[in-house]
C-alpha cells in the first residue's frame, strides 16, 4: 500500500466537502484493499521512511497517522448493520476477491467459470476465493481460482456509478459442492417491498443498541461472512434520497429508518431476493450506520442480455454450459427458444407432470414426467449439470409439496444434431428434427397430488385439435420477463404446411405445428421441453419458434412424440 493510497483513505473519512470528493461513496475504500488497523499502521510506517525527519515534519506525520486511524475507526462504523454472521455456507455463491493477498471486494458465482461483481472493484491481480466463511481460517471447502479475463461493462462511469458491473472469467471452472454453487440470475426485475438478503465481509459495527453512529462507535472488519435482511425500496422513494442520481440501471434496498446497510468492503457482493441475484453492492451514503438512506445496487435484471452475450462470446464453443444461461433457453439456435405468451397462471396442481429443469441453479427448460424414473424434455436443453424439480407451481416459493430429484443420466435422441448447440446457429437449411431427450432420475419420483405421470400418446394427433401448453417461459415477446408461477395457454393444432411456410427452417414429419395465426398466444424462451397436450393427450414437446414470440402467422414448432414411442420405450427398458 502506498502513502498516496493512505491519503485517499484519510480524505474519505475526514471530509466529503473537498474538491473532487463525493458524499456518495462506493462500498469499498477507493482502490485500496481493506486492511486492519495494525496492518495499516505497519504499512504506513514503512511508507513514512524516507520522508523528512525534521522534528516538526515527523510530528505532523505521526499526528496524521494517529488521526487517520482514529477517524477510520470512529466514522466508518457501518456494515451489514443490524445484520449478523451468516449460517456457514448458506450463501454458497458468495465470492471473496483478493488483491495481493488482501481482501478487496465481494462477488457472486453465476456459473462454474464466471463471477459477477462491481466494475469499481477492478484491480490488476485479482484472485477469487470461493467456499469461504471465515477469511482467517481454512476449514476444507475453500477453492482458489485465478482470473483469466476481466470484463467491466463498456459503459461503466465511475463518477455517476452507472453500469457498475463486471464479469470475471475464471482460469478454470470451480468444482461444484454444497459450499460452492452458482446463484440464479433473475427472470424478472425486483419489486418494491420484496425481501432480500445482502452478504459480505464489509465493515461491521459493534455498537450497543441505540448508540449507532455515536462517538464511541467501534468498527472492525469481520473474519466471518455477515448477512442482513433488507427490502427493495421503490425508485420514487430512492430518488428522494438521491435526487437525480438513481438511474434505471440501479435499485435501492434497505430498512425503514436506516441502520441496516451494506458498507465498505461489501462492494461487488450479492443482493439476493427469493433465490435470485437482483443486485450488486455498488454505492451509498456515508457513514453507513448514521444515514437513513438506503444502499444503491446495480440492477442485475437490466444486464441479463449483456451477461449472456459476454459469456457466450468469451467461452469455448464446446462448453455447453455457455449455452445454458439463466434466461430460460440454452442459447442453442435462437429459434429453439420458447415460452408462454398471452396465457395466464395455471390452476394449481393442474399440470402435476410438469418438471422444471435447471442448469446448475439456473432455470432452463420444462419437462414432462413420463415414468417414475424418467422425464422427457427437448434435446436442445442438454446440459453438463442438471437440477430437476417436480410438483412446482411457483419457482421461488418454498413449496412443501415440491420434490427435488437428481438426474443420473441423459439420453438425447441419437439423430438430433448436437452441432446446433456447439455452433449456436440458425441457418435456413438446418434441421431441428429429433429434438427430444430422456432424463433418468437417480431416485424415483414420489407420486402425489402434485406429482403425477403423463401418459404417452396411443394415437396420432388430429389437425384442428384444441391443445394446451404450459411453462415458466417469458411472458413478453422480446423484452424477456419470466413469471414466478407456471403459465398455461391454449393452442390450435395446425397443418405442418402452415409452419413450413412461416419459417425458413425445415418443418419435417417429426414435428407438429401449433398456435394462432392472428398471433398473441405462443410459447417462448423458457418453455422449451414442456408439453403440448391436445384433446387431453400428450402429443408434443415445445421445441422452437419465431422471435418475437406470438407474432402473427408464426406458429411454434413442437417435437411429435408419437413418432418416437419405440425409441422412448427402448431407452427406458435399456436403463431400468
Amino acid at each position: 500500500m502506498t502513502f498516496a493510497c493512505a491519503l485517499r483513505l484519510w480524505a474519505s473519512v475526514s471530509s466529503t466537502t473537498q474538491v473532487g470528493l463525493e458524499a456518495y461513496k462506493f462500498r469499498y475504500f477507493g482502490a485500496c484493499p481493506l486492511l486492519l488497523a495494525s496492518e495499516l499502521l505497519e504499512m504506513l510506517l514503512e511508507d513514512l521512511k524516507g520522508i523528512s525527519t525534521e522534528p516538526w515534519s515527523l510530528l505532523n506525520n505521526v499526528a496524521f497517522l494517529t488521526f487517520f486511524l482514529l477517524a477510520s475507526a470512529a466514522q466508518d462504523g457501518d456494515k451489514l448493520l443490524e445484520g449478523e454472521e451468516c449460517v456457514p455456507h448458506s450463501q454458497p455463491w458468495q465470492v471473496a476477491l483478493f488483491e495481493h493477498g488482501r481482501f478487496n471486494c465481494g462477488a457472486s458465482l453465476i456459473s462454474p467459470r464466471w463471477v459477477l461483481s462491481a466494475a469499481h472493484c477492478q484491480t490488476r491481480f485479482m484472485k477469487v476465493h470461493l467456499g469461504e466463511h471465515n477469511l482467517r481460517k481454512r476449514d476444507g471447502p475453500e477453492q482458489l481460482r485465478s482470473v483469466s479475463r476481466v470484463i467491466p461493462h463498456p459503459r461503466y462511469e465511475a463518477r455517476s456509478h452507472r453500469h457498475d458491473v463486471m464479469l470475471l472469467q475464471l482460469a478454470r471452472p470451480v468444482h461444484l459442492t454444497p459450499q460452492v454453487r452458482p446463484v440464479a440470475l433473475p427472470t424478472r426485475c425486483p419489486r418494491p417491498g420484496e425481501a432480500c438478503v445482502v452478504s459480505g465481509w464489509g465493515l461491521v459495527s459493534d455498537n450497543e443498541p441505540g448508540t449507532t453512529g455515536s462517538p464511541t462507535s467501534q468498527v472492525n472488519l469481520p473474519d466471518t461472512l455477515h448477512c442482513a435482511n433488507i427490502s427493495i425500496i421503490s425508485d420514487a422513494s430512492c430518488d428522494k434520497d438521491y435526487p437525480g442520481r438513481i438511474g434505471n440501471t440501479m435499485v435501492c434496498a434497505g430498512v425503514q429508518g436506516g441502520g441496516t446497510d451494506s458498507c465498505e468492503g461489501d462492494s461487488g457482493g450479492p443482493l439476493v431476493c427469493k433465490g435470485a441475484l437482483q443486485g450488486i453492492v455498488s454505492w451509498g451514503d456515508v457513514p453507513c450506520d448514521t444515514t437513513t438512506k438506503p444502499g444503491v445496487y446495480t440492477k442485475v435484471c437490466h444486464y441479463l442480455e449483456w451477461i449472456r452475450e459476454t459469456m457466450k462470446s468469451n467461452c469455448m464453443w464446446f462448453l455447453l454450459l455457455c449455452l445454458a444461461l439463466s434466461l430460460g433457453g440454452t442459447g442453442a439456435a435462437p429459434p429453439i427458444q420458447s415460452r408462454i405468451i398471452g396465457g395466464s397462471e395455471c390452476q394449481r396442481n393442474s399440470h402435476p407432470w410438469q418438471a422444471a429443469v435447471y442448469h446448475y441453479s439456473n432455470f432452463q427448460c420444462g419437462g414432462v414426467l413420463v415414468g417414475t424414473h424418467w422425464v422427457l424434455t427437448a434435446a436442445h436443453c442438454k446440459s453438463d449439470n442438471y437440477q430437476l424439480w417436480l410438483g412446482r407451481h411457483n419457482l421461488f416459493d418454498d413449496e412443501t409439496e415440491a420434490q427435488y430429484v437428481q438426474v443420473s443420466d441423459d439420453f438425447p435422441h441419437p439423430s438430433f444434431n448436437l452441432s446446433l448447440l456447439k455452433n449456436n446457429t440458425r441457418h435456413p437449411d438446418e434441421d431441428y428434427s429429433h429434438d427430444l431427450m430422456l432424463l433418468r432420475l437417480k431416485h424415483p419420483a414420489q407420486i402425489t397430488d402434485s406429482v403425477k405421470l403423463l401418459d404417452l400418446p396411443t394415437k396420432e394427433p388430429v389437425e384442428g385439435s384444441t391443445c394446451l401448453t404450459s411453462g415458466w417461459g417469458s411472458t413478453e415477446p422480446e423484452k424477456f420477463q419470466f413469471p414466478d408461477d407456471i403459465q398455461c395457454v391454449d393452442q390450435t393444432l395446425l397443418a405442418n404446411e402452415v409452419c413450413d411456410k412461416a419459417h425458413p427452417q425445415k418443418v419435417t414429419e417429426f414435428m407438429l405445428c401449433a398456435g394462432h395465426l392472428e398471433g398473441g398466444k405462443d410459447t417462448c424462451v423458457g418453455d422449451s421441453g414442456g408439453p403440448l397436450i391436445c384433446d387431453g393427450i400428450f402429443q408434443g414437446i415445445t421445441s422452437w419458434g419465431h422471435i418475437p414470440c406470438g407474432s402473427p402467422n408464426k406458429p411454434a414448432v413442437y417435437t411429435k412424440v408419437f413418432e418416437y414411442l419405440q425409441w422412448i420405450k427402448d431407452t427406458m427398458e435399456a436403463h431400468p
